[in-house]
């Protein structure tokens, strides 16, 4: 599974990309995830950006 995840100024087509402050702004739960194949599991995502 390839996640890719990016921070945009507003969700319509003329949003643009804004680069991430750290790497660390996201965080996934939980942090390591070995899975067979066909197994089904929960995956969250936290921001832990900046606040506007």
């Amino acid at each position: 599974m390839n996640i890719k995840i990016e921070r945009i100024s507003d969700p319509t087509e003329s949003g643009v990309v804004i680069p991430m402050a750290t790497k660390d702004e996201m965080l996934l739960s939980p942090a390591s995830l070995m899975m067979p194949a066909n197994a089904r599991d929960v995956i969250r995502f936290y921001y832990k950006g900046p606040r506007r």
